[in-house]
């Protein structure tokens, strides 16, 4: 069963919350008498408890381990812990900054959100399960909902008031210093017909299927609709769309189906092609040239780009202000979060 992952609507802000240099250190770790949990940090008075980074630790983690296939090194893993730290700070002054602000969130506006994640599960039980799992219940959910979407409305509001739109000519300067990022390879448009073969498969079985593949590309060559002997013929999953594969570049597929495509001629019908998974009978149905996308063929998608950036500059400035503002006193149990972070005196 899935478990159900709340991620920080706002985390594309982590890059900008560097670490705090206002820093204060007291001999001892605070432990809440009535929680005891440990505090690691005081925002105005406030505490910061290592369970609530520690909760964030895990949610990065996991994001991470989805994004690069669970390849993290040692310098990854403690990178997120100070992460984790930094965002836990910067969700806090934020949180502060909402209530001063009296950022509204309305029923409507939480029970969006919380229907579609519900939407995520087969099921309300699969769903409360889901939560159940993870520690939590709706109650908690529809109360971290509320919370993430005063600091989107924070975020957003404060964001728009550092920031200026993206100029064409802004986008125009951008894709003339990048024009790299804009080359385009040579492409071919292919559909295929794949008959597959078990590695472990005996000869006998091998040739059984190589016949069968013999005699649909005979099909093929007499005139017969390609994309319909795909539909029936095909092991592939790309079978339901006529065997279309799309546009690749060289080097994107197998070495052999790679060299046979980019030999033939728009129209034209491979022999048949043997690779490690099995049989493909291939048609090569347009060519794209290499070249240069145009200006105009992305100058949106550089917009929302630089749009982007302009946008998590502005978050990330705008949390170092509230830093600047704030009294923060870090304590020694910090470290397990923050190795190698200097420790230094608070403003008075």
């Amino acid at each position: 069963m899935r478990k159900l992952l709340i991620c920080v609507l706002l985390v594309g802000a982590l890059g900008y919350v560097g670490s705090c240099s206002k820093k204060k250190s007291n001999d001892k770790a605070t432990v809440a008498p009535s929680e005891g949990i440990t505090i690691i940090a005081k925002v105005n008075g406030e505490p910061v408890f290592a369970s609530e980074v520690e909760r964030m630790v895990e949610k990065m983690f996991q994001q991470a381990r989805f994004k690069f296939r669970g390849q993290l090194s040692a310098k990854d893993s403690a990178a997120i812990r100070q992460n984790a730290f930094d965002w836990s700070i910067a969700q806090k002054l934020l949180e502060q900054e909402a209530t001063r602000q009296h950022i509204e969130v309305s029923d409507v506006e939480i029970q969006q959100v919380l229907a579609r994640l519900r939407q995520q599960f087969a099921s309300d039980q699969e769903f409360e399960d889901a939560l159940a799992q993870d520690n939590s219940s709706v109650e908690k959910l529809r109360q971290n909902i509320k919370l993430d979407l005063q600091l989107q409305k924070l975020l957003t509001t404060e964001v728009k008031k550092r920031i200026t739109p993206v100029s064409q000519q802004e986008a125009l300067e951008y894709y003339k210093a990048n024009l790299q990022y804009f080359k385009e390879p040579e492409k071919v448009h292919v559909r295929h017909i794949f008959f597959k073969v078990d590695k472990n498969a005996t000869p006998t079985k091998r040739t059984k299927v190589r016949k069968k593949a013999e005699q649909v590309l005979q099909l093929a060559r007499s005139g017969e609709d390609f994309a319909e002997l795909a539909q029936k013929y095909s092991e592939d999953p790309s079978a339901s769309n006529g065997g279309d594969l799309g546009f690749f570049a060289r080097g994107d597929m197998v070495k052999p189906f790679d060299e046979t495509v980019f030999q033939l001629e728009v129209g034209e019908i491979s022999d048949l092609v043997e690779t490690s998974h099995g049989y493909h009978i291939i048609k090569l149905e347009e060519k794209k040239k290499a070249g240069t996308q145009s200006f105009q063929q992305v100058a949106e998608s550089i917009k929302n780009y630089l749009l982007q950036q302009k946008q998590a500059k502005a978050a990330g400035n705008y949390i170092e202000q509230l830093k600047e503002q704030a009294n923060i006193e870090y304590l020694p149990e910090s470290r397990i979060f923050t190795q190698g972070t200097e420790i230094l005196p608070a403003k008075p």
